[in-house]
């Protein structure tokens, strides 16, 4: 009697099924990291224009009060890799009130302007020899 043996191993219908199934599998994974990907750089691009305005606020808010001229300037910046086109629009509301525009906005189009409205006030003349 003469024994049949099959022959170990895998057809090639079997590697074609199983290489089908993985392809389907990393497009969908692909996909997948796309949209992370996207969403990374969207969030670190708002974190980029939320530290730039923060830092100009502060810069504006530390200047002298009556260094603030009445009127709108546009200044182009590059810091960092991070272009973006800065207006300061001063605008008087009471006699010792200033009211400060700031508008950031990215060359990058696709990161919306930033803009934050905040009010300066001149403080009042000391007297330091009334105490």
């Amino acid at each position: 009697m003469s024994r049949v043996r099959g022959r170990g191993g895998f057809s090639l219908v079997e590697v074609v099924v199983a290489l089908s199934i993985l392809s389907i599998g990393l497009l969908g994974l692909a996909g997948l990291m796309a949209r992370s990907a996207r969403r990374a750089s969207t969030v670190a691009n708002g974190t980029t224009i939320n530290h730039t305005m923060v830092q100009q606020v502060n810069r504006l808010t530390a200047l002298p009060y009556d260094s603030l001229a009445l009127g709108t300037t546009c200044k182009s910046i590059n810091t960092n890799g991070f272009a973006y086109q800065r207006c300061i629009r001063v605008d008087s509301v009471a006699v010792r009130l200033k009211q400060i525009t700031l508008t950031i906005t990215p060359t990058n189009t696709s990161i919306r302007p930033a803009t934050e409205v905040f009010t300066r006030s001149k403080p009042a003349a000391q007297n330091v020899l009334a105490r």
